[in-house]
């Protein structure tokens, strides 16, 4: 069974308008909102719940529904999408352990803002992963952090900074730090 995702305990208001009223008069809060969106149509099932106590709310209704552009901001695990190994049934990624081997580690992926992509299960903050070479490098094999990987570690949460504001379309910035071997998964505000 596929389970839907749901939002967190925080409610978001959303604002409803009848085909008869001037204005948007009702006020609901979003109780779902789907993590992709439809290639075919290019919508996202989103699902609201509005009080209904006069009873005007009937089936087959036609209405407009206002939704914040942004919704409140929560913390997130974000790495850079060139990280992300794709097979036929998984997302994966190289992390580097206490060891300093490879270790091949299956993750769940959500929203994606640029050339970032946000981590829903499978990594933990601080955690270093591999970007390069990822073609070449096999499971438990030892790794070398290459010098300078601070510098690129610090360019990469500018970059998720960067990507706090909004999941919509922003120019991507080209200054991810392509020559590295590693750098940490990243824990940023990112809004729903």
């Amino acid at each position: 069974t596929s389970q839907e995702p749901k939002l967190a305990d925080n409610t978001y208001p959303c604002y409803m308008q009848l085909q008869d009223e001037l204005s948007f008069t009702r006020v609901g809060t979003l109780n779902f909102i789907e993590n992709r969106a439809d290639g075919a149509t290019g919508t996202i099932r989103v699902r609201a719940q509005f009080d209904n106590r006069d009873n005007v709310l009937t089936g087959g209704l036609f209405v407009r529904i206002r939704i914040p552009k942004q919704l409140q901001p929560y913390k997130a695990i974000v790495i850079p999408e060139q990280a992300i190994i794709t097979d036929q049934t998984a997302k994966s990624v190289l992390v580097v352990n206490a060891d300093k081997k490879a270790e091949r580690r299956p993750i769940t992926i959500g929203p994606q803002k640029g050339e970032l992509r946000v981590v829903l299960s499978g990594l933990q903050p601080g955690e270093t992963i591999i970007l390069d070479g990822i073609q070449k490098v096999r499971t438990n094999e030892s790794v070398e952090l290459k010098s300078g990987w601070e510098a690129a570690e610090a360019t990469f949460y500018e970059r998720a900074k960067a990507a706090q504001p909004s999941l919509s379309s922003a120019p991507a910035s080209t200054d991810l730090p392509a020559a590295t071997e590693a750098a940490p998964a990243s824990t940023a505000t990112t809004p729903n």
